[in-house]
């Protein structure tokens, strides 16, 4: 897990948002940090976790401002997650990714909270347009 130090901007730091991948496959991890890095170069901490209980101990412990999580994962589906990051006490926008084309899906998600439902496959202009509206308060 790549794990750095989240620092505000209103104190030492310049970063617009502490993002958090959660993805079991390294290269989507990957992919998706090169994707975020590129709609606003520098502006975004990126903390990665390879499940959904490795991302709960993350959004715990560091409160990252926005979630971007596949839905299926080992251990816990990225619907897992929303639920107990968000009965947890987290105000994280969430952002889900899902081959699924299904409109029951996508309602339940949003039902649970997410801000965003992304279907892949990903274009890089549709997922910096995603990653840009997490950043609006909500």
């Amino acid at each position: 897990m790549k794990q750095e130090k989240h620092l505000h901007k209103d104190t030492e730091s310049e970063f617009a948002m502490l993002v958090l991948i959660v993805d079991d496959s390294p290269e989507m991890r990957d992919l998706l940090e090169r994707a975020i890095d590129g709609s606003a170069p520098g502006k975004h901490q990126i903390v990665h976790a390879e499940d959904g209980v490795e991302a709960l101990k993350v959004v715990l412990g560091q409160r990252p401002d926005c979630v971007v999580c596949d839905w299926y994962m080992p251990s816990m589906s990225g619907l897992g997650l929303l639920r107990a990051v968000h009965a947890n006490g987290s105000s994280a926008r969430f952002l889900i990714l899902t081959a699924a084309d299904s409109p029951v899906a996508r309602d339940s998600a949003l039902e649970a909270g997410a801000t965003a439902v992304i279907r892949k496959p990903l274009t890089s202009e549709k997922f910096a347009a995603a990653i840009k509206d997490q950043r609006q308060p909500t």
